[in-house]
This record gives structure tokens, sequence and C-alpha cells, in this order.
């Protein structure tokens, strides 16, 4: 065939396939148009997917939620004899689901301050009652004393309590305060106020009856006063009369008891296959204290797992899909204080753990409350491709659950939807590394246990009376539960085949991040001005370099999934060489543009050049001599307590955006010009090489790396 006969024919078949799309489209509306992601996710099949959704109960998550949190319950300080409820409760369920290897870890205890009873009547000039603990525990502000008093109450304004109650006699009254009581306590105390009463609330407009849990001081701290908490509502209406000139009389009772609470960790293990199995470990907090119960925070995290543990047991269990290799842990703990001691005592579970997955708080509607579930990855400095598995599970969840007139017409292409729960879309977004949960205990320098959070956010009754079962979805819920237990078993299952899948899935995810900062980089300079263009381009260069070396940690990590394996080895290497070619090829461009930009500026072209302090950090290769595990919890306070104090006088700390970051990113190959770079790529305060060059040098003379 001639050349000009092949353009025609080709010419022809491009017109043909244009026609049976537009025929498709008539007939087809939109339906055929699609992104590819709606029809994969990172399991090894989209039958186990749907073997999860399909077995995943929305329903009994959120009933166990009710079961847990329906209500604002006040704890009956007999609870502390025994289990605790929701500790009975988890062990019933588990045990009532089939689950092997239901343990309650017993790791010590700790002092709780309780309010047993409390309560606030006017007795003047009408008698009613104002708040009782039994109705609100969160009425009565942590580490209160116990008040049993008739006094009459007086207004303070914030101006008044600056001032420390000048003009004003409370001496032997109570004071009615919207300001924090924290603030108004001491200085109430100090003026010789009786108690403190206030109707401070994060947001009054939108909620009159929310109470936020407060403090009086901190649990057991003996704070020689007494903090009550009444909604706004209440508050407005006694404060009017106040201002009216009436004269009102409370009646104020609280008995509180100290009390050693245990600290209860309850457990279950889907084991794996393999003789000594890696583990996966799930976790969420059941106890955020003692006081103080949310239908959200965290006792969805807790059902979320809870049903997830019975979802995977029972699809292992019946054949429906193979055992994995690895084991999947989950973990019911009191947040931090029981995360701790636990992680500290089972160094033998730490040391064979690929990753933790923690959930907290994510349960909410969130169309109805406006907020978004979300991912916060790990950070570079404990890189693992579990945020990429993750991500991909959320990506197909959102882009399945959603309403578009483009690519899904009127409909979700495959509903994930619980009976009794809403149908709204996923709204969804992933985030960098962030702190506030359990997964920092495994992100700890001295644990290193790569560890994700997931979080419905924002959360309008975050640490309120209003935080109560009501407010969750089931349809949220049953999305959660497969995220969840879709990502640990994709990773509990992988063998080289999967591994290799998830290589691709990072890869691809690397690509949109690093396009993600290359477009931040153009931006940045595009706004320079003539004198800051040369530093800025340097800047954003090495962010970019330090997003390529960054992934590069992520997909390396990939490699512990098959570690044997050449053709994973090789797919890992060829993913690696294209992010290096990107980079490069980024901050050509970015010289390319800025060279530009100085052109209009009429100044001479921007170089990217290294300086000798550059030259040198760019020759150090930090390693580690003392292994941070065998440090434990808090490791870096006590590498920082090694360092001389002369040693740390010859630097400025603050002048590296993250220090303990920067230990994790010492893993032999990382230059201190990378670990600049890397750590400049993560956080918005760019990092002094002059003090992080004199932090490592201290870390030599500490013992705790060498060059």
């Amino acid at each position: 065939m001639s050349q000009r006969n092949y353009s025609i024919m080709r010419s022809y078949i491009r017109i043909a396939a244009a026609l049976v799309i537009v025929m498709a489209g008539v007939t087809l509306k939109s339906y055929t148009q699609f992104p590819s992601w709606h029809q994969y996710t990172i399991l090894s099949s989209s039958n186990t997917a749907d073997l999860i959704i399909g077995e995943a109960s929305g329903e009994r998550a959120f009933q166990h939620i009710v079961e847990m949190a329906g209500y604002a319950r006040l704890r009956d300080i007999s609870e502390f004899s025994g289990d605790l409820m929701e500790t009975e409760y988890l062990v019933k369920r588990l045990t009532e689901y089939g689950l092997k290897n239901v343990n309650v870890h017993r790791l010590g205890t700790t002092r709780s301050w309780q309010g047993v009873s409390a309560s606030l009547w006017e007795t003047s000039p009408s008698t009613r009652k104002i708040a009782d603990l039994v109705e609100s525990p969160l009425m009565l502000a942590s580490g209160s004393a116990d008040l049993d008093t008739e006094a009459p109450l007086v207004f303070a304004d914030g101006a008044l309590i600056a001032s420390g109650f000048d003009n004003l006699d409370i001496r032997g009254k109570i004071v009615l305060t919207a300001d924090r009581p924290g603030t108004v306590l001491p200085r109430a105390l100090k003026a010789g106020a009786v108690a403190v009463i206030s109707y401070y609330s994060p947001r009054p407009l939108e909620n009159s009856l929310m109470i936020p849990a407060t403090s009086a001081g901190g649990r057991g701290s003996g704070q020689p006063g007494t903090v009550f908490m009444i909604s706004p509502r209440e508050g407005e209406y006694l404060t009017k009369r106040l201002l009216s000139g009436e004269k009102i009389v409370i009646r104020a009772v609280a008995k509180t008891a100290t009390v050693d609470a245990e600290l209860q960790v309850t457990s279950c293990l889907i084991e794996g296959t393999d003789p000594d199995p890696e583990e996966i470990i799930i976790t969420a907090h059941v106890f955020e204290g003692y006081v103080k119960t949310g239908g959200n925070d965290n006792i969805s995290g807790s059902a979320a797992i809870l049903e997830a543990a019975r979802v995977l047991h029972k699809l292992i269990e019946s054949g429906a899909v193979p055992r994995p290799s690895r084991s999947i842990r989950f973990l019911w703990v009191p947040e931090f204080s029981g995360t701790i001691p636990w992680v500290a005592g089972n160094r033998e579970i730490i040391d064979r753990s690929l990753c933790n997955i923690n959930l907290d708080m994510v349960g909410l509607s969130l169309a109805k409350w406006r907020s978004f579930f979300v991912l916060h990855r790990t950070s570079y400095g404990n890189a693992h491709y579990v945020g990429d598995v993750m991500e991909n599970l959320f990506r197909y969840t959102g882009e399945t659950n959603k309403v578009n007139s483009v690519v899904s017409g009127s409909r979700f292409f495959r509903p994930i939807i619980a009976p009794t729960g809403t149908d709204d879309p996923f709204y969804y977004q992933i985030e960098s590394a962030s702190g506030g949960s359990d997964h920092m205990v495994f992100n700890d320098l001295g644990v290193m246990v790569p560890g994700i959070m997931i979080i419905t956010w924002p959360d309008p009754f975050y640490h309120t009376s209003e935080d109560l079962a009501d407010k969750c979805d089931p349809t949220q819920l049953r999305r959660t539960v497969f995220v969840t237990a879709g990502a640990a078993y994709a990773i509990a299952s992988a063998g080289s085949e999967e591994a290799m899948a998830i290589a691709g899935e990072v890869a691809a995810n690397s690509i949109k991040r690093m396009a993600i900062n290359y477009a931040v980089a153009y931006d940045l300079i595009a706004g320079a001005s003539g004198e800051n263009l040369v530093q800025l381009t340097k800047q954003v260069a090495g962010k970019i370099r330090g997003t390529a070396l960054g992934e590069i940690m992520v997909l390396n990590s990939v490699r512990e999934l098959a570690p044997e394996d050449k053709a994973l080895a090789s797919s890992v290497d060829a993913h690696i060489s294209g992010i290096r070619r990107m980079s490069e090829e980024q901050v050509r461009m970015i010289n390319e543009a800025a060279d530009g930009f100085a052109s209009v500026a009429g100044i001479k072209p921007v170089a990217l050049k290294s300086d000798n302090a550059e030259k040198v950090a760019g020759g150090i290769r930090p390693v580690i001599k003392t292994p941070v595990r065998d440090l434990g919890y808090r490791a870096y306070q006590a590498i920082i307590g090694r360092i001389p104090q002369e040693e740390m006088a010859k630097f400025n700390i603050r002048e590296i955006a993250d220090p303990q970051e920067a230990i994790k990113l010492v893993n032999g190959e990382n230059s201190i010009l990378d670990i600049k770079y890397i750590l400049d790529a993560q956080y918005s305060r760019e990092t002094s090489l002059a003090a992080l060059t004199g932090y490592f040098n201290a870390l030599k003379q500490a013992g705790i790396v060498s060059f």
C-alpha cells in the first residue's frame, strides 16, 4: 500500500471511529466516558473489592457506636474495678464473631479525675435546676475540686477579667462568664470567687446547646477551684437577667474522685500463612481519657475497625478470599497513654510490622456537616507505600461514588451505600503527614513503623457535648470499613505481582505529586522580584530535587514486599530512573523559565551553581550508628540529651524545620544537602543548611551518626 493510500485509509478509520463514538454518545449519553480508575483497585481483583464492599456493613458499625457512645455517658466509679464498659463490649463482639487471639492487655494504671455528681440550682429569686452531671457529663470541667456552696452570681466580661476584676467585688461569689474557663478561673480565685460558671463555646451561634470538653487545671492537678460549664443558650439567659439588674443566687455542688484507671488495650489477630509473618497493625483509640466519650471521636474509628475485623475474618474463614501471607493485627487503645506502653512492650511485633493504619474520627455524614474524608500520608522520613495503597482505595471510592454531568450522568458507577445511610457523594482529600493521634507513636523515631491516619475533618462537634452517634452516617462508615479492610488485605496478601502493581501506583502518584510541586515552583518564580529571583529559583529547584528524593524513598519501600524478586527490583529501579529524569527536566525547565523572567526584569540569567557550603554538605552522607529502635519511643529526646551543650550552642536548631525528621532521613544514601532538600520539600519554612550541617556535626560528636 502506498504512503498516500495508507494516509487516506487512516483518515477513513478516524472518521469511522469518530462516528461510532458519536452514535454511542447519542445512545448512551455520557455513560461511556469515564476515567480508567473507575474500573480498578489495588486489590488483586475487582472481585475481592466487591466481596469486601458486599460484606461490610455500615449499620453494624453504626450500631457499635450507639452501643458504646449513643449518649453522653457519666462513667460510674465502680467501672474502674474491672473491665471498662468499652473493653467488655469489644471482647464480647470479637468473640461472638469468632475471631482468634482476642486479648486484653493490662498496661499499668493512670490517675484519672472523675466527676461523681454535680448540679447547679437557682435558689433565688426562683427555684430552678440549671444543670446536672448525669444529664450533661461535660458540665463539670475536668480537674474541678469538690464544692458545696450557695452564693450570688455575678457576670464578668473579657475586659473585667483582664483587669483582675478591678471595681467589682467578687469575694464569696460565683462568676458567670462567656470566656474560656482556664483564663478566668485563676484570676477569679485570686480575687476571692468561690467558683466559675462558663458558657464558652467554640461555635455558639451555630449550636447554642454545645458544651466543650474543658479543664479546670488538668486531670489530677489538685487545682483548688471548680468550673461548671453550661450551654450558650442558658448562659445568655442568665447574663441578660444579671445585666438588667436582677439578683440571682446559685447553689453549686460538685463531688469528684481521683481513681487509678487501668490502661486496657484490646486486640485480636488475623493470622497470616507465613511461618513468622510480618504484620499490618490497625489502630483506633477507644478511650480519650475516661471522662469524654464521643460518637465520632473516636468510637467511630473503634467501631469501624471492629467491623473491618469481622469482615476480613468472615471472608477468609469462609474461603471467599485466600488467607493472606501476612498477619493483620487490630488494636483498640487508650489514646497515646495505652499505645505508648503497648509499643514499648512488644518490640518483637514492632520489628516485624510493615505499617500502621490509624482511624481517628471517621464516621461523620460528610455532606451534612461539610466535612471531608482525609488521608494523612507518612512523611518522607518514614516513607512508605501504605499511603498510596490507601489513596488508591480513596480514589476508587470517590470516583465511583459521585455525580458528575459529564462523567457519570446522574448515577454512581459502583455505589457503596448503606441501606439506612445517605446516598451522598464521597468527598475526600489526600494530605501530607499530620500528627494528633496514635499513628504518631508508630512514626516516632524510636519506633519507625510507617503510620497513616484517616479522619473526617473538619468536625463541628469535636470535643463537645454534641459529639453523639446521630452525627455519624452508616454509608460513610461502610466506605471506611471498605478502604480500611481493603488496604490491609492488599498489603497483607501482596506477592511479587501485587507488589509490582503497588510500585506502579506509587510511581503514578509520585509523578502527580511532583507535577503539583512543579506548578507551585513555577508560580513562585513567576511572582518573584528581580532582586530575589536567583535565590528563589535556587530554593524551588531544591524543593523539586527534595520531592524526587522523597518519592524515591517511597518507591524503595515497596521492595520489602518481595525483597528477593528480580522482576520487582527491576520495576522499582525503572520507576526510580523515571523520577530522577523527571526531576532533572523540571529543574532545567524552571531554570529556563527563570532566565526568561530575568530577561524581562533586565538582570543577568539565573545560573544554578552550588556554593562551597553546598558542595561540602553534598559530599557528607550520615549513617546511623545506634539503631534508633534500641532507644525506644521518644528516641529523639534521648538523642538530643546526648549532645553536649557546647555543641548545641554552635548552631540554631530552630533554623531546622524538623530536627527529628532530619534524623529519619538518614539512610546512608542521602547527603546533608539532600536532607535539606527533602525537608524544604515538606515544610513551608526553609531549613538553614548551616544549621543542619552543625546539627549533624553535633550528632556525630554525640556518637549518633558517622560520616
